[in-house]
C-alpha cells in the first residue's frame, strides 16, 4: 500500500465526515466497531465518506472479549455491565440483527457474512442469557464473528 493513498484518523468518524464527505472509495475496519459507542452515528458517517459506489467492509467480533466465554456479556443487565464488568475498550454487546438493521439504513446493498458461529458454547449458556440478547434463532444468537460489506 502506498501512504499517499491510506487515510489513518483518530478524529471522530463523524467530525471526519463532515469535513471530508465523498473523500473515500474504501471504509476498512477489523475488530473495531464492537467497541466504539455511538454506531448510530459513526455508521451513517462512512456512507457520507465514500464516493458513489464505496465500499465499507467490516470485521465484528460479537463474543465477550473474555474469550474463554463468549457470550458471557450478554447475561448482565446494562447497569450491572457498564458500572462493575464493562472493560476500559468498551464492549457495546450489539448482536448480528442490530448491525444489519443499522448498516441497511445507511446503506442501498449490504451483505452480512457469518464467519464463526459457537452453537455448543452458546448452547450452554442460553439459559442465563438476558432476553434482549436473543433473537429466537439459535443460530443468529450462536454468532460469533461477523464480516459486513455495504456499498454506498
Amino acid at each position: 500500500p502506498k501512504d499517499e493513498y491510506i487515510t489513518v484518523t483518530r478524529e471522530p468518524m463523524e467530525k471526519y465526515a463532515q469535513n471530508n464527505p465523498t473523500s473515500c472509495d474504501f471504509v476498512v475496519s477489523s475488530s473495531v466497531l464492537e467497541h466504539v459507542s455511538g454506531l448510530e452515528t459513526v455508521i451513517p458517517a462512512c456512507t457520507k465518506l465514500c464516493v458513489p459506489g464505496g465500499l465499507n467492509i467490516h470485521v465484528v467480533d460479537l463474543r465477550d472479549h473474555y474469550f474463554r466465554y463468549p457470550f458471557e456479556m450478554l447475561c448482565y443487565t446494562e447497569d450491572t455491565w457498564n458500572r462493575w464488568l464493562n472493560a476500559s475498550n468498551n464492549l457495546n454487546r450489539w448482536r448480528l440483527p442490530q448491525y444489519e438493521m443499522l448498516f441497511k439504513k445507511s446503506f442501498a446493498d449490504v451483505d452480512v457474512e457469518v464467519l464463526e458461529s459457537l452453537k455448543e458454547e452458546f448452547m450452554r449458556i442460553k439459559g442465563r442469557i438476558r432476553s434482549e440478547f436473543l433473537s429466537g434463532n439459535d443460530h443468529t444468537d450462536s454468532v460469533a464473528r461477523i464480516r459486513i460489506t455495504a456499498r454506498a
